[in-house]
């Protein structure tokens, strides 16, 4: 038979990233909708996301203990915090790039400096894992929302709580989102530089073959006058040859006389 909706629980288990400043957190919960308690064990929690609980937990003694996924809603905050920040830094070095080619800059010796295509791919690198991050953070965002929904119902005395936290839940969510968008963004306009730098370098490569050209052009037109000047010496060399050859056999005869 199904338990009676006092007597129902939810034990999840998840984990997630505070940016890449650190490595993953794990969240171990169990709810217990009978007594409206909640169990929480954290590992590797982040530090800030730690005191907001202990400041939390200061301020009442139910303060944390009669609000279900209050402490996830906690945690959300601190990881959309520290995503925003990453994503801040990270449009910043996009942003440099982007005004040195509208502040007057040749974009020739940017593309000529020191691992500057590099540079670009690195940066697109990150905004595409970043995206990947914000897709599995959007998952859990999304697993506790429907989560608490869920549950809503079999405890209706605690649903003003409930809500409250849903509802924080998904505004990081939509938080989340909105992030994500940017990333793809920002990670197009990355792309779109690195086309760009692609098609001036080959353009300047096609100026100098087109230089090339021109020179290997001047040395053929140079080749052809030498021959024509050398045509012209062996004309005059065949043309006087024959008296010198007689002149020099008329002198010969002299002598042997």
């Amino acid at each position: 038979m199904p338990a009676a909706p006092n007597e129902l629980i939810a034990e999840y288990f998840y984990h997630f990233l505070d940016g890449w400043k650190r490595g993953p957190s794990y969240v171990w919960c169990l709810y217990d909708c009978g007594s409206g308690s909640s169990t929480y064990l954290l590992f590797d929690c982040p530090e800030n996301a730690q005191s907001a609980i202990v400041r939390r937990a200061q301020e009442g003694p139910t303060s944390l203990a009669s609000c279900p996924f209050a402490v996830d809603a906690l945690i959300a905050a601190e990881c959309c915090s520290s995503w925003r920040q990453l994503v801040d830094s990270l449009r910043n070095e996009l942003m440099i790039w982007e005004n040195n080619g509208g502040a007057g800059i040749p974009l020739d010796s940017i593309i000529h400096t020191p691992n500057g295509t590099e540079s670009l791919h690195r940066l697109s690198r990150s905004f595409q894992s970043i995206a990947g991050d914000l897709t599995s953070f959007d998952e859990r965002l999304d697993f506790l929302t429907r989560l608490g929904r869920t549950y809503r119902p079999m405890k209706p005395a605690e649903s003003p709580l409930l809500d409250s936290a849903v509802e924080t839940l998904a505004y990081y969510q939509s938080r989340n989102v909105l992030w994500k968008r940017w990333v793809e963004h920002y990670n197009e306009r990355v792309r779109l530089m690195i086309n760009l730098f692609f098609s001036i370098g080959s353009q300047a490569d096609n100026r100098t073959n087109l230089k090339i050209a021109s020179l290997t052009s001047d040395i053929a037109v140079d080749a052809q006058r030498d021959s024509s000047s050398m045509i012209t010496i062996a004309a005059v060399t065949m043309v006087f040859l024959p008296g010198t050859f007689i002149s020099v056999r008329q002198v010969a005869s002299s002598i042997h006389l």
